[in-house]
């Protein structure tokens, strides 16, 4: 089954409607302007269970709600769910009390149609995540998203809100598991110095690259400069200490995608992206 396809140069895609303690599979197929390659090689991922230690919160056991109705639906967990009205919508638990630290709120809900019903997931009166709430694959098929959160010690407030004209999904239930492995990633942070994006060089000219990254919540493990070619990207240089230089020297002629690569301590990477291109050099 195809659950996705990237236009060019993208080449990231998150799967969010996934279920709980489920192995799913994925293989990749690339496509240029002549033919499509062969399958990739087979990647398998697990997601985590519901664990012990959090606590269940029916939809149609709201504490307080706005534009929604509870009906009957035999594949609820509780044979009801809720059906939200348009924008704005909401239902809301002021009773949520499993701990304080990251939670991840896991909603399983319906989602017929064939677009995303984003909906805001409000903490304590703060907005902290909104919900994509993907198509489930039809009205009486659950889809299950989770976001993380931070929650304090006793009860919290977490008000769900459709935000869109087309309104919310059908909602089942919410899940809360307060465990600090939910604390979410932080990607490093990397921009290009230099040069400018759309520079000119003269063939024979050293190209000065510089970039500055940083971590939130780590270190910067390394900085990779690479260009596009092929398809691929061809690395430049590795460099693992401050500052982030590379002098690229003897560039052919021809137009560059240069890419800056930050990798920090957990692994997570980000990319900032110029365009340069080499001229010929004029005797």
């Amino acid at each position: 089954m195809e659950i996705a396809s990237l236009g060019a140069d993208q080449v990231e895609y998150s799967d969010i409607n996934l279920e709980p303690s489920t192995t799913y599979s994925y293989r990749v197929l690339a496509y240029n302007n002549q033919a499509s390659s062969a399958y990739s090689n087979e990647a398998t991922a697990t997601t985590n269970p519901i664990q012990g230690g959090g606590g269940t919160y029916e939809a149609e056991h709201y504490t307080s709600q706005s534009g929604n109705t509870v009906f009957e639906h035999l594949d609820a967990s509780n044979d009801q769910a809720v059906d939200f009205g348009g924008n704005g919508a909401w239902i809301e638990w002021n009773n949520v009390n499993e701990g304080a630290g990251y939670a991840q709120l896991t909603f399983r809900y319906y989602n017929g149609s064939s677009a995303s019903r984003p909906c805001q997931v409000i903490v304590n009166g703060t907005l902290q995540a909104t919900a994509q709430m993907a198509p489930s694959g039809g009205w009486a098929t659950a889809g299950f998203e989770s976001v993380v959160v931070v929650l304090n010690e006793g009860a919290n407030a977490i008000r769900f809100m459709a935000s869109t004209n087309a309104g919310g999904p059908n909602v089942d239930k919410m899940d809360v598991v307060v465990d600090n492995i939910y604390k979410p990633v932080v990607p490093p942070i990397i921009s290009f110095i230099a040069p400018d994006s759309n520079a000119l060089f003269t063939e024979g000219n050293v190209i000065a690259l510089s970039a500055e990254a940083s971590d939130e919540d780590g270190s910067v493990s390394k900085v990779v400069f690479a260009y596009q070619e092929n398809g691929g990207l061809t690395m430049l240089a590795e460099l693992t200490n401050a500052p982030f230089t590379f002098e690229w020297e003897n560039a052919e002629i021809g137009a560059y995608k240069v890419y800056a690569i930050a990798v920090d301590n957990e692994g997570n990477k980000s990319a900032d992206s110029i365009t340069i291109a080499v001229q010929e050099k004029h005797t």
